[in-house]
């Protein structure tokens, strides 16, 4: 990989935080916003992987306060909404954890169990404490509009689709 590259590295902090390296992606993370402080879709994607990596290390406060601020940043970004709806109900916080749901689902009102179930790339453990943390928060479980009604384009937010099938 191009060690300049800085949406190369943006990215893989996305499988390296699921794969379980955690440090390794935030370090890429963070090496992509040192070379591109100022590109949105560096900052969006990085501001992710960061997230995801304290997620998947249950590191819930640090995966809220990474998301808040991606949030700030990019609030139109609707993957670091669906860590913050799940990183607060994971910490217990019943308020905060619905207050983010209704955030999240003003924009993304398909949202549901079954949509995070065919579009993230979350398995095992991660799909697990992400389904149960939305499921124990008021998150609709299934798919309220047929597949024919919805805009596929408009799944994931504004930037580049970081799900399958977005």
């Amino acid at each position: 990989m191009n060690p300049n590259f800085t949406l190369a590295h943006a990215f893989l902090g996305l499988p390296l935080a699921h794969q379980g390296a955690h440090s390794e992606a935030i370090k890429s993370a963070e090496h992509a916003l040192r070379l591109s402080p100022s590109d949105p879709l560096v900052g969006a994607y990085a501001s992710l992987a960061i997230a995801n990596a304290y997620f998947a290390a249950g590191h819930y406060a640090d995966c809220v306060a990474s998301s808040r601020i991606a949030i700030q940043r990019y609030p139109e970004f609707r993957p670091v909404h669906h860590l913050l709806v799940t990183a607060v109900a994971m910490q217990g916080d019943r308020g905060a954890a619905a207050e983010a749901l209704t955030a999240m689902l003003r924009l993304q009102p398909d949202f549901t169990l079954a949509w995070v179930n065919e579009n993230t790339p979350y398995a095992g453990e991660m799909l697990s404490a992400f389904l149960m943390a939305c499921a124990g928060r008021g998150c609709p479980t299934n798919d309220r509009h047929p597949p024919s009604r919805r805009n596929p384009r408009r799944r994931c937010g504004g930037l580049l689709a970081p799900y399958r099938g977005g």
